[in-house]
């Protein structure tokens, strides 16, 4: 469920009311669909109650320890975790090269997640009162460039604009896969013109 503990946190945030039940799929999508804090809470808050996890925050302290211990064996060596929501901490930061290692992790393992990331919008209905809620995407350039295979939006004050995407290039020389560029922009002014700049270049160059 999403707790009134999770819908705490800051912006940017479901608005969905305390207490609505969710199926994991659908949570994940009002985490990365809308990119709302509140449910990457609850997903983070869901994984510390598996472990035994009573109070809200010691739920929160064992998914900390144990995504900081999956980034270890990833070699994230530049990435300092320290809550679910991302949002600006002294101690919580990574870099470019982290988040492309983390990219190419979940297109191998989680393809879905990235199939999430490509829904314009979502209606989802929850569980256990049957109430429907839409979710549109914070990409918007989901509907300029159709052939994204992903995409994931951030913003705070501290790390400013950022955006990774997932855009074709190509096929290899043997013609049996097409090639992926992985897009990491970072303290961006204007995340989704950088996006757009990089990918018309990408096929200027490589899909001509």
């Amino acid at each position: 469920p999403l707790s009134a503990a999770a819908t705490r946190v800051e912006e940017k945030t479901s608005r969905i009311p305390a207490d609505e039940l969710f199926s994991k799929d659908d949570m994940l999508r009002i985490m990365l669909v809308s990119s709302a804090n509140d449910a990457a809470m609850a997903l983070a808050e869901a994984v510390g109650r598996r472990y035994d996890a009573f109070l809200f925050q010691d739920a929160i302290d064992i998914f900390v320890a144990r995504a900081r211990a999956r980034f270890a064996i990833l070699g994230l060596n530049d990435t300092s975790f320290q809550s679910p929501s991302g949002l600006d901490h002294e101690n919580h930061y990574t870099t470019a090269h982290d988040l492309f290692l983390l990219t190419s992790y979940i297109m191998r393992v989680h393809p879905r997640l990235w199939d999430m990331t490509r829904e314009p919008d979502a209606v989802i209905t929850s569980q256990n009162n049957s109430r429907t809620f839409n979710l549109v995407t914070t990409n918007t350039l989901l509907g300029e460039f159709p052939a994204l295979i992903g995409g994931k939006t951030g913003l705070t004050d501290g790390a400013k604009e950022t955006l990774m995407l997932l855009y074709p290039i190509g096929r290899m020389k043997d013609g049996q896969d097409t090639r992926i560029a992985v897009i990491i922009i970072l303290a961006s002014e204007d995340r989704f013109g950088d996006g757009r700049r990089i990918i018309r270049w990408l096929e200027q160059t490589f899909n001509k």
